[in-house]
């Protein structure tokens, strides 16, 4: 999914808006797994607003300059933002294929789905250290949101127990 020599902050926006897409693709594909109103409405009000997130990092755009983060040797922040990229769940669509086809419980299915959440706010937390201020609200706006939806997941997985 990504592979860059050299660090650019509109590639971050372009990896972001990828998440998003695949997140509203999953939470769909999830949605018709489930027979539940509840879960299934959470599903896809999930997937409808990560269609809005597209549209808020296409907003954001690739025009910012970066900030230097702190690091303890040359390179450190691009290791572990390249890192963060590689080992997220949506860079796998092997994996992420077999996880959809063996969530089969609407438990399994919530799971999966905060699985999902935490590690994209994890890479929009590291992406909003590296992009000057005036530019980190629309970053810290999402975020926010994302941990909304993993609120929700976890009241209605609360519910289901």
């Amino acid at each position: 999914m990504w592979h860059l020599s050299l660090f650019e902050p509109g590639e971050l926006v372009r990896i972001a808006m990828e998440l998003e897409k695949r997140g509203v693709t999953l939470y769909r594909q999830l949605a018709q797994k489930t027979v539940s109103s509840p879960v299934k409405d959470l599903l896809e009000l999930l997937a409808s607003e990560e269609e809005q997130h597209q549209l808020d990092f296409a907003a954001l755009g690739g025009d910012f300059e970066p900030v230097d983060p702190r690091e303890s040797y040359s390179g450190e922040y691009l290791d572990y933002v390249r890192s963060l990229v590689e080992t997220h769940i949506f860079n796998d669509l092997v994996l992420l294929e077999r996880m959809v086809s063996e969530a089969q419980t609407e438990k399994e299915v919530l799971r999966l789905a905060a699985r999902l959440e935490k590690e994209t706010i994890l890479f929009f937390i590291s992406m909003g250290h590296v992009i000057k201020p005036e530019k980190r609200q629309v970053v810290d706006d999402l975020i926010a949101q994302e941990e909304g939806h993993l609120a929700k997941i976890g009241r209605l997985l609360k519910e289901i127990r």
